[in-house]
């Protein structure tokens, strides 16, 4: 895409029919009797390193339709992605039982509450095949190969949930008891934080649950930021701070500095040319006792590396700026 409403132009194969699973009719009459093929609906994830396509094949109406995926290491490759099944010795990981499910496809991927187990979200056909009803199963990942759990036919295990979530209940002042706002003006509303203050500093801070912890949250600013203009956040010790991420939109750079034992180091990153810093940005943040692995709406910053000082706390920053912070979830690992 060259923006999001134009195509580059250049278009790649992916993934073509090569299968007889993927057979929608051997004699398809509407299409002139040829040998008709159904592959669609595609989903795309990367995992170590790895990009999935996700995809339906076959014929909805009978037991050949189901999900299958393609994989790749260069997601430029000109050839196209090596297909996990071929119906035959390896089969689709989604496909319908018959009697009981029929037609399960179309799915993409989303992560649960706690912001770490997938879920494959798909549709299928209701039991009387009068109408399409969505459906949810765990998805997982066994080596290099993707694994789902279903079509299930019963109730499952509800998702599991962050140990922290939001901010606490609405105020005027402040943030959730757990809170302590050191500087600026916070407030919390429908589960927004904000600092609405751009004349110094804002800082607001908790105690973190756990030296092995996955946190995640969306942060943009609320004003045009001047020359000093950032926001962020920071991880820190009794001793002091251990990490501090910031986003500075007025230089495009988001910044990592880290304690690195005896003395402080950090680096810059360029942002998009795009960057809207008055949109909500996701930042995912996995904590392993002193290893930290950061990144920016997933791939537009990344950082990996070890402090000097073990994290015991998580605080919230600006400077010379108004911002807001959103669904925030702390999850223990």
């Amino acid at each position: 895409m060259l923006d999001p409403f134009t195509l580059a132009g250049q278009p790649q194969p992916v993934t073509r029919a090569r299968y007889d699973w993927q057979v929608y009719d051997p004699r398809r009459k509407e299409k002139g009797g040829v040998r008709w093929y159904t592959v669609e609906g595609p989903f795309v994830l990367k995992h170590n390193g790895l990009y999935y396509q996700m995809f339906s094949g076959g014929n909805w109406q009978n037991v050949s339709y189901g999900v299958s995926y393609a994989v790749t290491d260069d997601i430029h490759r000109p050839e196209e992605w090596d297909q996990a099944a071929d119906g035959e010795h390896v089969l689709p990981i989604l496909r319908t039982v018959p009697g009981q499910v029929i037609g399960p496809g179309h799915n993409s991927i989303m992560r649960g509450p706690d912001n770490r187990q997938l879920f494959c979200v798909y549709h299928r056909w209701s039991d009387d095949d009068r109408e399409r009803v969505m459906c949810i199963d765990r998805l997982d990942f066994v080596d290099d190969r993707i694994v789902v759990d279903g079509p299930s036919l019963r109730a499952q295990p509800a998702p599991a949930l962050p140990a922290i979530g939001g901010f606490g209940s609405d105020t005027e002042q402040g943030l959730g008891a757990d809170w302590a706002c050191v500087s600026g003006e916070w407030r919390v509303r429908d589960g927004i934080a904000t600092q609405s203050s751009s004349a110094g500093s804002g800082g607001a801070q908790r105690s973190l649950l756990a030296s092995n912890l996955l946190l995640e949250v969306s942060l943009r600013a609320l004003n045009d930021p001047s020359e000093r203009g950032a926001y962020g956040i920071s991880l820190y010790n009794d001793s002091g701070p251990a990490l501090a991420f910031t986003l500075q939109p007025s230089d495009n750079q988001g910044m990592v500095a880290w304690h690195s034992g005896d003395e402080w180091a950090e680096v810059q990153f360029a942002l998009p040319t795009d960057f809207d810093a008055h949109a909500y940005h996701l930042l995912r943040v996995e904590l392993n006792t002193q290893y930290i692995t950061l990144a920016l709406d997933q791939t537009t910053l990344w950082w990996q590396g070890q402090v000097g000082l073990q994290p015991r706390g998580l605080a919230l920053r600006t400077h010379y700026l108004a911002a807001a912070f959103a669904g925030l979830t702390l999850t223990v690992t």
